[in-house]
């Protein structure tokens, strides 16, 4: 039953809806897609990786780290982040401070010295 819960957009019109919906939320243009690492004690469903959308819905997951693993390893060692890697996937990762910002993740900017850097 995880693909009927647990799903990442299928095709593009599903990442423009999502980009739609984001933006409409925060004023953020081009995210696709928020990440972060939420440990749920759970049997392992058989998913590789944790992405969620505007909706708050679940898009995909990782189960196979234990509670100690940070969560910027999960990710570096996730199939997504391949997948975004390759350009496989179009759009953007929303991320907190524990990830390092890449070209498809955005991450704050932790002491902004511009205006502009204060509006992220």
């Amino acid at each position: 039953m995880l693909g009927n819960f647990v799903k990442f957009l299928k095709n593009e019109n599903e990442r423009r809806i999502n980009v739609i919906k984001f933006n409409a939320i925060v004023g953020f243009p081009s995210v696709s897609g928020c990440i972060d690492c939420t440990r749920i004690p759970i049997v392992n469903p058989g998913g590789d990786d944790l992405v969620a959308g505007p909706k708050m819905e679940i898009s995909d997951i990782v189960v196979q780290h234990p509670d100690s693993t940070h969560d910027s390893v999960i990710f570096d060692r996730s199939a997504i982040r391949v997948r975004f890697e390759q350009g496989q996937i179009c759009g953007l990762l929303s991320g907190d401070n524990g990830y390092a910002c890449r070209s498809y993740l955005l991450t704050p900017v932790i002491y902004p010295t511009a205006q502009q850097e204060e509006k992220l």
